[in-house]
C-alpha cells in the first residue's frame, strides 16, 4: 500500500475540470476575502462566480477611462440585477492620470497606482486575476506555431514585469492572486499546451470552466485589454489587445 505521496494516482495525469475547479474554490476559501478587482472579462468573472457561491455577498472594484470603456460596460452588464454584489466604479480625471505618470514607469503603472490608491479607501484586501494568462495561454501570441517557446517566455517575465510592479504599486493593500497559488500552478503545469490553446483559440481550459459556470458567451469571447489599457480612451473592442509589459 502506497503511503507517501498522498493522491499518488494523480501523478502524470492531466487534471480534469473538476480538479481545477476544486483547487480554485479551495484557494478562494482559504483566502477568506470577498473583495474582487473586476474587469468584466472571463478571468475575473469566473472568480466572481465562485466568490458568490462561497461568500454570498461580494464587493467588486472596476476602473476605466470613461463609462464607454469595455471593462466598465461588461462589468455593468454582468452585475445588472445582482443584489448580492456591491459594485464600485472609478473613472479618474485626466489630471489624476497625468499626476500618476512617472518617468521610468512601465506601461500601465499609472493604472495600478491609481487603482490601488482608490481601492485602499474601501478595503485593505482584494483578489485579482493576475498571472492566469501566463499559465493558461491567454495571450494571442500563444496561438503561434512556436507555442512552447512563447509559453516559457511569458512565464519567465511574469515575476519581473507583472508581479514585482504589482507588489510595489499595491502599497499597503493586500493583493491575493488565486490563479497562481501553488495548488493551481501544479495543475496548470500538468496540462499540455495542446489542451490550453490551438492555432485558432486560446485559454481553452479557462473557457471550459466559464462555460460550465454558465458565464455568457459574450464575456467568454470578449477581447481583453488588461489593466494597462484601463485608462486609455477605448470605446469598443478592436483587433489588438494591450500586450504584456
Amino acid at each position: 500500500m502506497i503511503v507517501l505521496p498522498s493522491r499518488w494516482e494523480t501523478r502524470g495525469q492531466i487534471p480534469s475540470l473538476d480538479d481545477i475547479e476544486g483547487a480554485l474554490v479551495s484557494v478562494l476559501c482559504d483566502i477568506n476575502c470577498n473583495h474582487l478587482a473586476y474587469s468584466g472579462g472571463i478571468d475575473s468573472t469566473l472568480l466572481l462566480h465562485y466568490l458568490e457561491q462561497i461568500y454570498g455577498n461580494v464587493y467588486t472594484y472596476t476602473i476605466g477611462y470613461s463609462l464607454s470603456h469595455p471593462d466598465i460596460i461588461y462589468a455593468q452588464r454582468y452585475l445588472y440585477g445582482k443584489h448580492n454584489i456591491y459594485s464600485h466604479f472609478h473613472i479618474p480625471s485626466e489630471e489624476l492620470i497625468k499626476e500618476n505618470k512617472y518617468h521610468g514607469d512601465y506601461p500601465g503603472d499609472e493604472s495600478l497606482r491609481i487603482f490601488y490608491g482608490w481601492v485602499k479607501y474601501h478595503t485593505q484586501q482584494i483578489i485579482t486575476g493576475d498571472g492566469i494568462d501566463e499559465y493558461s495561454c491567454g495571450y494571442y501570441d500563444h496561438m503561434t506555431s512556436s507555442g512552447e517557446d512563447i509559453y516559457r517566455d511569458y512565464l519567465s517575465r511574469l515575476v519581473t514585469e507583472h508581479l514585482v510592479p504589482l507588489d510595489k504599486l499595491s502599497g499597503d493593500v493586500e493583493a491575493f492572486l488565486p490563479y497562481i497559488d501553488e495548488r493551481m500552478v501544479s495543475l496548470w503545469e500538468a496540462i499540455p499546451l495542446s489542451a490550453k490553446c490551438t492555432p485558432t483559440d486560446r485559454k481553452l481550459v479557462v473557457k471550459a470552466l466559464a462555460l460550465r459556470a454558465g458565464i455568457d458567451i459574450d464575456i467568454i469571447e470578449r477581447r481583453k485589454y488588461g489593466l494597462c489599457s484601463s485608462l486609455n480612451n477605448i470605446k469598443e473592442a478592436s483587433s489588438e489587445r494591450c500586450k504584456t509589459r
